[in-house]
Parts: C-alpha cells; structure tokens; sequence
C-alpha cells in the first residue's frame, strides 16, 4: 500500500513539476518517459545502496581480551 501511494505521490509531482496536461495526447508520451526515467533513477539508486550496504563490514573482529583488531585475510 505505501509502495503504490510512494509510486502516486511521486506522479503527481511529475504532472504538476512539468505542467503535463494529461488529456492531451503529446503530455501523456512526455508524463511516461518523465515517470520511467524517475522510476530508473530510483532503481539504480536502490542497487547503489544495496551494493554498499553488502559489502559494508558490519563486524568487529577484536580480540577481547587483548583489544587488538584482527585483520581477516
């Protein structure tokens, strides 16, 4: 449900930004290539974050009774 509001929202700033009459022919070619692009760019941001976020260390691999960090190889 907030998926499709977030997909909405998002619409109707591409249609109010842009001035894009939709009961005309031409501003409805230029609200779908408008929303693709917009809906790539999220994508491609998306796997950008994902990408980060899996090849983040999330561990810290200290010894605990030294304090030392240990350098995985």
């Amino acid at each position: 449900m907030l998926l499709i509001m977030f997909l909405l929202l998002g619409a109707f700033f591409i249609v109010s930004n842009e001035n894009i009459r939709l009961n005309v022919t031409e501003d409805r070619s230029k609200f779908g290539d408008f929303y693709y692009s917009w809906i790539g760019g999220l994508y491609e941001k998306a796997t950008g974050i994902t990408g980060f976020v899996i090849n983040s260390e999330w561990l810290d691999y200290r010894n605990s009774t030294k304090n030392e960090i240990i350098v995985r190889k």
